[in-house]
């Protein structure tokens, strides 16, 4: 069997009173809506419960070895890039954990997965352990830059 390539994207309005550097200014009415770039490997004719995601901060990662390795092996694997994708310079943690429930929840609703398993190294550990602790306990107060 041979391994799919699939590329998909979803949309999703950013909730959080935190403003990015690089983005346009906050007026009246406008709303923060942020598109993810995302790809799906899996075999072939196969069916799974449940997938595994990975989001690196700044993104690029769907090429990596272990992503197509983890596919080859039966699992469905997804790749999403968060809205920081190849540019770190003014990087907001808390905005890509964001990013990654917003890329939970599409996957849930989108492919009916039920289990959703969080991978990562570098920073992509980082971000997956940081959105664990949040979904567990969550913290409604502000962070970085807030």
């Amino acid at each position: 069997m041979g391994i799919l390539r699939e590329p998909y994207g979803f949309v999703h309005a950013d909730p959080s009173p935190l403003k990015d550097a690089l983005r346009r200014p906050d007026r009246p009415g406008f709303r923060r809506v942020h598109a993810h770039p995302a790809q799906r490997r899996r075999e072939a004719r196969s069916e799974a419960r449940s997938v595994i995601l990975f989001s690196h901060p700044i993104g690029g990662g769907s090429f990596l070895p272990l992503v197509t390795a983890l596919a080859h092996a039966g699992r469905h694997v997804i790749y999403c890039n968060p809205r920081y994708r190849g540019n770190d310079t003014a990087l907001i943690l808390e905005k890509c954990l964001l990013d990654l429930g917003a890329c939970v929840a599409d996957l849930k609703k989108r492919f009916g997965y039920e289990k959703v398993i969080l991978g990562g190294w570098s920073g992509a550990g980082s971000l997956s352990l940081f959105y664990q602790d949040q979904a567990e306990h969550p913290d409604d107060r502000p962070h970085a830059g807030g």
